[in-house]
């Protein structure tokens, strides 16, 4: 398989036969036995692995050359350019790689051709598993960056509705959103399947004093529902 010349910040890679893909592995919400068994074996052949600490400390195998990562987009991925030439690259991410996570980019910058993908378990799916709900007809919304751009009215179509919080900001808009849906039910999922687990049900007062620490999914269920 044949790379075009791509440009990583100061890095350019040079067109040239890829030795092996890249693969993204979907880890899971939190605890290491959260993790699918497609994961660990594609974890178990990686000459390299990218990811959070975190991930790196559950995961990364002893003999894996182990590439840490934080939250800077284009420093993750001059990493990954930067040890393509030694094997297999395993690019380690929190969740499932489709909900908002480093596969896009990973995936925009190498090309699909170049990536493997393999899912894993969501905070959103252990969330609704938290209080026995399915998801197919809910609405899902990130707050980690950009304050989400959507009005009640949207959000009243909706039965359910998740949104994907854990900074400060994001906190105050679901406060201000559960003020605005008072026919809705609030719960907090906080560090879903570690020992930390809490999943209560909150209300927009308790999340403004409420500390954004630690792994935070809000769940709003239309009330009813869930009796």
């Amino acid at each position: 398989m044949l790379w075009g010349s791509i440009a990583v910040g100061e890095i350019e890679l040079q067109t040239k036969t890829l030795p092996s893909p890249i693969t993204i592995v979907g880890c899971g919400p939190g605890s290491p036995e959260a993790i699918t068994l497609a994961g660990l074996r594609a974890i178990e052949d990686a000459a390299v692995v990218v990811g959070a600490p975190r991930l790196l400390e559950c995961f990364a195998p002893p003999d894996a050359a182990q590439v840490p990562v934080g939250v800077d987009v284009e420093t993750a991925l001059a990493a990954i350019a930067r040890h393509l030439p030694e094997g297999k690259v395993v690019v380690l991410v929190t969740g499932d790689p489709g909900i908002s996570s480093l596969a896009r980019p990973v995936l925009r910058r190498f090309g699909r051709h170049a990536c493997k993908v393999i899912p894993g378990i969501s905070a959103v799916q252990a969330a609704f598993a938290s209080l026995g709900l399915d998801w197919l007809d809910a609405r899902l919304i990130s707050a980690h960056g950009r304050m989400p751009d959507i009005t009640v009215d949207e959000l009243v179509r909706y039965d359910k509705i998740a949104v994907l919080a854990g900074t400060q900001p994001a906190m105050q808009w679901a406060a201000r959103v559960a003020e605005a849906l008072p026919h809705f039910e609030m719960y907090v999922c906080r560090d879903l399947t570690l020992p930390a687990q809490q999943v209560q049900l909150t209300s927009a007062d308790e999340i403004r004093q409420m500390p954004a620490a630690g792994r935070i999914i809000l769940i709003f269920v239309k009330k009813g529902i869930l009796s």
